[in-house]
């Protein structure tokens, strides 16, 4: 995956991680959102569907203070806390049909898929046509 597609889906589920920690901050009923995020690149598939990622490119973790690359075979640490595990994680890959999917896990049954369309425009990364894929 080329770095600037990479970095447009890093930063687009760094969003996503910091939107979840602003509406739990609202309603703590359902516990403490995780700390960290494990955002786990696969390599590209050739499939238009989405599938679990099944070789690994590189993976970073995520707090609201950094973000560092991590092993390539670092897993989440999933304790939970009420509806939530402790570190969420993030499976992203492309095709060659130029769209993008990344499924979110932030608990047992907190999980969601998004499909984009990644296109370059004047050299600039935008993911578009977002689509929800499934909701758990």
């Amino acid at each position: 995956m080329k770095n600037d597609i990479r970095d447009a889906l890093l930063n687009k589920c760094i969003d996503f991680f910091n939107n979840i920690h602003k509406s739990a901050e609202t309603d703590e009923h359902f516990g403490t959102p995780p700390e960290t995020i494990l955002i786990i690149f696969g390599k590209d598939q050739d499939n238009n569907e989405w599938k679990p990622v099944s070789e690994r490119e590189a993976v970073f973790r995520y707090s609201k203070q950094s973000i560092q690359e991590a092993a390539i075979d670092a897993v989440p640490d999933e304790t939970t806390n009420g509806m939530y595990v402790k570190e969420a994680s993030a499976q992203i890959y492309t095709n060659k049909n130029g769209e993008a999917f990344i499924t979110y896990r932030f608990g047992k049954k907190y999980e969601r898929c998004y499909r984009y369309t990644v296109r370059n425009i004047n050299r600039n990364i935008l993911l578009t046509q977002e689509m929800l894929i499934w909701v758990s």
